[in-house]
């Protein structure tokens, strides 16, 4: 029992948004490791983690940048420049960056707020496909959970492509079983990870969406019907009506998969909002005081042997660029997983087309 637990562990750890996108390559370069790295960042790690390590970033890259270069640029900093201006100019940035994100949050959630029709129209939809999915998979009902529901698609979608393998191996055509085989195998392999790293996901975190896009249904969907169009004329009746079941299934978690997607992007524009609300007053309270009583008298001495003043301006820019890096921590996975979602199976930009062989 112990065992199976570490085995599920393990498989859970390595599911991730980003080896979903970046798709597997051996060569094992910079240029592959830097990619890996990227998408890591942008998708992967914790947003408030990335906000963390921006804001120091950019208080100790302000720090060092002025450490290093000529002492007469630490001289104009702290007595030749009129720096209230310059908080000026970031108070204005800080408004403009919370008015603007704010104004993109009400376009995003508008959907939220349609009439009665359109709410009907949206609840018929989703019902439409609860019930494909339960005729499909033989089920009363299907489970309400997002996870557990993405697992049931999953797990119907290996079901039918197990019955498409058996209804072919009674034909007489070799070819045609060969390549339903290899096509049956990889599917199975890529249900049983899947299924077992959708276990106790959590709407509403990205981990639940590396889960669900790791299932390469535009490959299937492609790969499915070049077996069914290449095989059309010897096929059974009942080998046609497997080869349809296997494409139904994974049309629905295709779209399941979409809508989910969809939902997590506002989601996630919620949480963005509540960051710049959190966030951002502190901001424009910081470059406002800033404006009113900064000047080369208004701290004197040293610290860390470096000029009070200076440290004071360091870490208020800092907190005045909060904002903005907020965004781009924001913007990084919210654009990322937008583009993800821009072709629909049976589309795969980054993949060459072709037929399925063994």
């Amino acid at each position: 029992m112990g065992q199976g637990t570490d085995e599920r562990s393990d498989d859970r750890s390595t599911v991730r948004v980003s080896d979903a996108l970046r798709h597997e390559s051996s060569s094992g370069s910079v240029w592959e490791w830097l990619r890996r790295f990227e998408l890591w960042l942008f998708v992967d790690a914790h947003r408030w983690s990335i906000i963390g390590l921006l804001t120091a970033s950019v208080f100790f890259a302000v720090v060092l940048g002025v450490v290093l270069a000529p002492p007469s640029v630490m001289e104009y900093l702290v007595r030749g420049t009129a720096l209230a201006k310059g908080y000026v100019e970031l108070q204005t940035i800080d408004v403009t960056v919370i008015t603007i994100v704010l104004s993109i949050n009400q376009l995003v959630l508008s959907p939220e707020l349609g009439t009665v029709g359109e709410q009907q129209s949206r609840l018929d939809e989703v019902l439409d496909n609860r019930t494909n999915a339960e005729e499909l998979g033989d089920r009363p009902t299907t489970p309400m959970a997002p996870n557990e529901y993405l697992q049931f698609l999953v797990e119907t979608t290996r079901g039918r492509v197990e019955r498409l393998r058996e209804t072919v191996a009674e034909g007489g055509d070799r070819t045609l079983r060969r390549n339903v085989e290899a096509y049956a195998d990889d599917v199975v392999r890529e249900t049983d990870r899947v299924a077992a790293a959708l276990d106790d996901r959590q709407f509403g975190t990205i981990e639940l969406m590396g889960a669900a896009m790791h299932f390469t249904t535009a490959e299937k969907i492609h790969a499915v019907r070049d077996l069914h169009e290449r095989h059309a004329e010897s096929l059974s009746d009942e080998e046609a009506e497997a080869f349809d079941d296997v494409l139904d299934a994974l049309e629905l978690y295709t779209v399941a998969r979409e809508y989910f997607r969809a939902l997590y992007v506002r989601w996630e524009f919620i949480d963005f909002s509540r960051a710049i609300l959190y966030l951002g007053l502190p901001a424009v309270v910081v470059a406002h005081v800033s404006i009113g009583f900064i000047g080369a008298q208004a701290f004197a001495g040293t610290l860390f042997g470096l000029p009070t003043l200076f440290l004071y301006e360091a870490a208020a820019f800092t907190v005045a660029m909060v904002p903005v890096v907020v965004v781009i921590s924001y913007a990084a996975r919210l654009s990322t997983l937008a583009k993800a979602g821009i072709f629909v199976s049976p589309f795969s930009p980054e993949r060459e087309g072709g037929h399925w062989e063994e």
